[in-house]
């Protein structure tokens, strides 16, 4: 599927990594470098592009009944911030969070971000190479722990399929 012509000039050059429906024609676009959020021409509004920048310090997000936010906190310019339904932030998350920790150097090149799970104030992320811990209110800030994978044994994962099934027996 091409892009809408705003989001492709937007774009110059960057590939898109990943893209999240968001509800009508709006999109979530992961490039690189940055998080793009496409509107579409509505009733009252126009076709509309927002950027956020990968470079973030901190990501955090809030859940609300029909709204989820996300505040990313950048060294200089502070903190912005964007909406998405509720019924999408946790697919948008992990795109998301994968970008930052990309950009911010924390993977590897060619490492790749497999999963991103959230247990209340803790997150957990894993990736071919490691498994990432982030404990606080935040999703992700430099406060983090990290487990290369050469140094854990035992370490196994159950596939949510097989958790239903088991316990619905």
């Amino acid at each position: 599927m091409s892009e809408p012509g705003v989001v492709e000039s937007t774009l110059n050059g960057e590939t898109v990594a990943a893209t999240v429906p968001l509800g009508g024609e709006d999109q979530l676009y992961i490039t690189p470098t940055r998080t793009l959020i496409y509107r579409a021409e509505g009733l009252l509004s126009d076709e509309s592009v927002e950027a956020y920048p990968h470079d973030a310090e901190r990501l955090t997000v809030s859940e609300g009944r029909r709204k989820t936010r996300f505040s990313l906190e950048y060294p200089v310019d502070g903190t912005r911030e964007f909406t998405l339904p509720s019924n999408r932030g946790d697919d948008a998350l992990h795109p998301v969070l994968a970008g930052i920790m990309n950009a911010g150097g924390i993977t590897d090149p060619g490492e790749t971000v497999l999963s991103t799970y959230r247990f209340s104030e803790l997150t957990l992320v894993v990736t071919s190479e490691r498994l990432v811990k982030h404990i606080g209110a935040a999703v992700w800030d430099e406060d983090y722990e990290e487990f290369h994978y050469d140094d854990v044994t035992d370490l196994t994962f159950e596939e949510e399929a097989s958790r239903r099934r088991s316990s619905s027996q």
